[in-house]
C-alpha cells in the first residue's frame, strides 16, 4: 500500500495569508502615507503634516541641485528618453520639461504651460498668446457670471463648505471671502489682511490694531534671535534669502536690502526713495508701479512726438496716476499708451531683469532676474499678439543717453519689440 505524498503547495493553500501591514504616518488623526524621513535614511515616518523640519522627502526622485541649492522634484529631461532628472534651476541646455504639457507656440514665441481648449473635451492646449477662436480657459475655476459680464476667478463660497465659486458681482447673501481673509476688527475701523496670530496654532488672525498682547507677527519673515525675533536683512548672496539680523547674522552673510540714506542728512529712513522727511518736506514719494525716470522719458517722448501720452506723471509735487491697462492684460497696466493700440513701457533694470544682473541671480527683494526678464518678455508677446506695437527702453540706456548725450533725441534710441526682448 502506497501512502501519498501531501503537496507542499496544498499545505500552503490551506494556511492563512499573512497579510503585510501597511505603516502610516504618526498623525492622531486620520493617518496617512508617510514620505518624509530623517536625511540619510531611506525609512519614510511622516506625511507632510506631521513632518518635523530637519525631515526630508525620502520617496519622491530629487534633481541633482547640490548645497546651497535645495533639491526638488524634477521636470526637466532629455526629449528622447522623457525621464526627468533635473529641476529648472539646474537643467542642462538641451532639456526641456518633460512633465507638463506645452501648447502650440511657435519660434520665436516660447512654449508655456496651455490653459485654454475646447469646452466640449476640456482638454487645454494653447496659452493666451496661440488661443483659437472658440476656445475657453479649462484650467482655472471661473465664476458664475453670465454674459455680458465676464467670469472671474472666483473668491467667494459659503463658510460651511469652504469652496470658493463666486465673485464679488455675483456673490450671494451669507457668502464670504474664503481666499482673503479679514482681521477681527469691528466697526468704524475697516478689517484687514491679518498678520498676527498666537505662536502654537500659527493662524493668521487680527492684524496690528486689533492683535492681542501674546500674538506675534506670523507673516513677515522673522531672525533667529531669541526671545523676541527682528526683521531680517542678512543671508548668503548665493540664494538672495533674508535669514538674520545685524545681531544674530554669521560672517560669510551679506546685507541683501538696499541701504536707504538720506541725500542731506544721511540716516537711514522708512521711506521707499530714501529721502526724509523733515529735510524734503515737499518730497512726492514714488508710487507703486511707478518711476519717476520713466515720467520724465515719457515727457520727452511727448516732445518728440507732439502727441499726448496717457501715463502717471509727477508734476507741482503731486503724482496723477492714470495708467493705461489693456484688456488683454487688466492686471498689468503699461507705462504709456497712445490709441488705440502704441504702447511706451520703461523697463528698470532691477525690477524687469536685466541680462547684466543675471550673475547676481536675484534682486535685493528675493526676485530671480531670469525670471522677471520672461515675465516681462510674456507680456510683451501677449500685447502683440493683441495687435499693440511696443516701444520700450531700459533704464540703464535711458541714464547713459541722460549723462552722453542728453541734447540728442531719445526715439530712435528706444527698441521696437519683435517677439524677444533686446538690450
Amino acid at each position: 500500500m502506497t501512502r501519498r505524498k501531501k503537496h507542499k503547495s496544498a499545505s500552503r493553500d490551506a494556511s492563512p495569508k499573512r497579510v503585510k501591514k501597511r505603516q502610516l504616518c504618526r498623525c492622531p488623526d486620520n493617518p496617512r502615507r508617510p514620505s518624509f524621513g530623517l536625511p540619510g535614511t531611506r525609512r519614510p515616518l511622516c506625511c507632510v503634516r506631521c513632518k518635523t523640519e530637519d525631515m526630508v522627502d525620502v520617496i519622491g526622485p530629487k534633481c541633482r541641485c547640490q548645497p546651497p541649492q535645495k533639491p526638488k522634484k524634477p521636470t526637466y529631461g532629455d526629449p528622447i528618453d522623457s525621464r526627468a532628472v533635473c529641476c529648472k534651476t539646474c537643467a542642462e541646455p538641451h532639456m526641456v520639461d518633460v512633465v507638463h504639457s506645452r501648447c502650440q507656440c511657435k519660434p520665436p514665441n516660447v512654449p508655456r504651460r496651455p490653459c485654454f481648449g475646447v469646452a466640449s473635451d476640456g482638454i487645454a492646449v494653447c496659452c493666451k498668446i496661440c488661443i483659437q477662436p472658440g476656445m475657453v480657459d479649462v484650467v482655472s475655476v471661473m465664476c458664475r457670471c453670465q454674459p455680458p459680464s465676464k467670469p472671474k476667478h472666483p473668491v467667494f463660497g459659503h463658510p460651511e463648505d469652504g469652496k470658493v465659486v463666486c465673485c464679488k458681482l455675483c456673490a450671494e447673501s451669507g457668502m464670504v471671502d474664503l481666499c482673503n481673509p479679514k482681521c477681527e476688527c469691528k466697526p468704524p475701523k475697516i478689517p484687514k489682511q491679518p498678520s498676527f496670530g498666537y505662536p502654537l496654532t500659527k493662524e493668521l488672525k487680527c492684524c496690528s490694531d486689533c492683535r492681542e498682547p501674546v500674538m506675534v507677527d506670523l507673516r513677515s519673515r522673522r531672525c533667529r534671535c531669541k526671545p523676541i525675533p527682528k526683521n531680517p536683512s542678512f543671508g548668503y548672496p548665493a540664494d538672495g534669502i533674508r535669514l538674520c539680523c545685524a545681531d544674530c547674522k554669521e560672517d560669510d552673510m551679506d546685507c541683501l536690502v538696499m541701504q536707504l540714506l538720506c541725500a542731506k542728512c544721511f540716516e537711514k529712513h522708512a521711506v521707499k526713495d530714501g529721502y526724509c522727511t523733515v529735510c524734503h518736506p515737499n518730497y512726492v514719494q514714488t508710487g507703486r508701479g511707478t518711476s519717476k525716470p520713466s515720467c520724465a522719458w515719457i515727457d520727452q517722448l511727448e516732445l518728440e512726438l507732439g502727441l499726448p501720452i496717457r501715463h502717471s506723471h509727477y508734476a507741482d509735487g503731486t503724482l496723477t496716476r492714470n495708467e493705461f491697462r489693456a484688456a488683454c492684460l487688466p492686471r498689468r497696466p503699461v507705462d504709456g499708451h497712445v490709441g488705440p493700440h502704441l504702447v511706451f513701457e520703461f523697463l528698470g533694470d532691477i525690477w524687469h531683469g536685466h541680462p547684466a544682473l543675471w550673475s547676481a541671480e536675484r534682486n535685493f527683494v528675493g526676485n530671480a532676474y531670469q525670471e522677471l526678464f520672461r515675465k516681462t518678455e510674456e507680456k510683451f508677446q501677449v500685447l502683440s499678439a493683441n495687435g499693440y506695437k511696443i516701444f520700450y527702453i531700459w533704464e540703464s540706456e535711458w541714464r547713459l543717453h541722460l549723462k552722453k548725450t542728453p541734447n540728442e533725441p531719445i526715439l530712435p534710441k528706444c527698441h521696437v519689440f519683435d517677439g524677444a526682448l533686446k538690450c
